[in-house]
C-alpha cells in the first residue's frame, strides 16, 4: 500500500506548523525525526484526519484521505498508537478488543473470533499476564504496548505510531519495535512513526525522513548508496557535531560522543547487516 505526501502546509492558531512537505513512504516501516517542535506529532495528525491542512493531499493507494468522510473507512486504513496512551477504568481485554470495532455493526458485540485475536496479540507481544488488570493501573509502557495490541488487532493497512519508545525501558523498546517489523512482514502491512532516538529509526526503519522547523530536511532510504553520509549530515544538523557512526563485528550504530571517547562497539547489536532490511 502506497502512501504519499503532496505539498502539506498546516496552519495551527495563525503558525504554520508544516510548510510544504511532500515525500513518500517506502517499505515496512518510515521513521519521521525531527526536534521538538519540528512538527512530526503535527504530521501524524494530519494523516489521522485529527488536523486538516491548509493546503496540499495526502494519498493512501491514490485514495485522497482529506476527502475521505467515513470514520469507519479510516479506522480500517490507519491504527493508531499515540504519544499518551490514556483509558482509564477499561480492563486490557476490553481495551484492545476495541480494534475490532471498525469491523462491526453496531448492534454487535466482540465474539470468541475477536477475543481470540485479542489473545494472540497479547501474546506476541508478552503482556497477556495484563489482560485482566485496568489500564489505570499500569505503567506507561505498558498502556504503550496494549495500544499497540489494540492497533495490530485492528489489522488496518498502515499503523501510525507517535513515538513508540517513549516510556519504554532499553529492551523494550527493542521487543516493540522487533516485533512491530515481524509482523508488519509477516503481514504484508506498513508503519509510520515519529521516533527520538536515531539508533532506532536507523536500525528498524526502511526510510528516515529529516523534519527541520515544519520542513523537510531530507528523506533517506536505507537502500541510498550514500544513505550513511546523508543520514549522519542530517543528524548532525539537526542535533549536533558530535554525532556519529561507529562500527563493530556486529555491525553499525549511532553515538553521540561525549568528552569522553568510550569505547562504544557494544551498541552495534542495534544494526546488524542487513537486519530488518
Amino acid at each position: 500500500m502506497s502512501l504519499e505526501f503532496r505539498n502539506i502546509t498546516l496552519y495551527l492558531e495563525n503558525r504554520i506548523i508544516l510548510e510544504d512537505v511532500s515525500f513518500s513512504c517506502s517499505g515496512r516501516i518510515t521513521a519521521v525525526m525531527g526536534t521538538n517542535g519540528a512538527g512530526k506529532t503535527s504530521l501524524l495528525k494530519s494523516l489521522l484526519g485529527l488536523y486538516h491542512p491548509g493546503r496540499g493531499e495526502i494519498l493512501l493507494d491514490g485514495i485522497n484521505l482529506g476527502q475521505l468522510k467515513s470514520p469507519v473507512r479510516r479506522a480500517q486504513l490507519l491504527s493508531y498508537v499515540p504519544q499518551d496512551c490514556q483509558a482509564a477504568g477499561c480492563p486490557v481485554q476490553e481495551f484492545v478488543v476495541m480494534g475490532r470495532n471498525p469491523y462491526l455493526k453496531f448492534w454487535q458485540m466482540p465474539g470468541k473470533k475477536e477475543y481470540e485475536a485479542v489473545e494472540h496479540a497479547l501474546e506476541e507481544l508478552g503482556i497477556q499476564d495484563l489482560k485482566n488488570r485496568t489500564m489505570e493501573h499500569l505503567s506507561g509502557g505498558e498502556r504503550k504496548l496494549c495500544y499497540l495490541a489494540r492497533a495490530r488487532v485492528q489489522e488496518a493497512g498502515w499503523m501510525v505510531l507517535d513515538e513508540p519508545e517513549s516510556g519504554l525501558d532499553f529492551g523494550r523498546r527493542r521487543l516493540l519495535l522487533s516485533r512491530l517489523r515481524e509482523y508488519l512482514t509477516k503481514h504484508g502491512k506498513h508503519a509510520i512513526m515519529s521516533v527520538h532516538d536515531p539508533a532506532l529509526a536507523d536500525a528498524y526503519a526502511d526510510r528516515v525522513v529529516l523534519l527541520q522547523e515544519g520542513r523537510i530536511l531530507d528523506c533517506i532510504s536505507q537502500e541510498d548508496e550514500n544513505y550513511e553520509e546523508r543520514m549522519m549530515e542530517g543528524l548532525r544538523r539537526l542535533y549536533g557535531r558530535q554525532l556519529d557512526w561507529v562500527r563493530g563485528a556486529a555491525g553499525r550504530a549511532v553515538v553521540w560522543r561525549g568528552d569522553r571517547n568510550a569505547d562504544h562497539s557494544e551498541l552495534c547489536e542495534s544494526r546488524k547487516p542487513g537486519a530488518g532490511l
